[in-house]
């Protein structure tokens, strides 16, 4: 069976192309029939509206079938420390608690 790989900032990159988009992160997490599961958080560009299939069906049409994103959570913001950097240890422990 062939292994596929696609980088997050790749997935990345398609979602803040989108308008509605100010920010995005993308993560690995568990997955228990997968092993391991694609998962964006968004942040909507100030004064914009959208829903998570709405940007589900943007990667359906920029990404391989393989990182299409399982789940997006809208969020105000995303987690960073001092430097800027995505904390995704927060994002992990918040997609297990959805």
């Amino acid at each position: 069976m062939a292994e596929y790989n696609i980088t997050p900032s790749q997935i990345k990159e398609v979602l803040k192309r989108y308008p509605k988009i100010k920010d995005a992160a993308v993560i690995g997490v568990l997955h228990r029939i997968k092993g391991k599961a694609v998962l964006t958080v968004i942040v909507l560009s100030e004064g914009m509206q959208g829903d998570k299939e709405e940007f589900l069906n943007c990667c359906k049409e920029n990404i391989p079938d393989y990182g299409v994103p399982k789940t997006v959570l809208l969020r105000d913001g995303i987690p960073r420390d001092p430097a800027g950097k995505i904390l995704k240890k927060v994002l992990k422990q918040e997609a297990q608690a959805v």
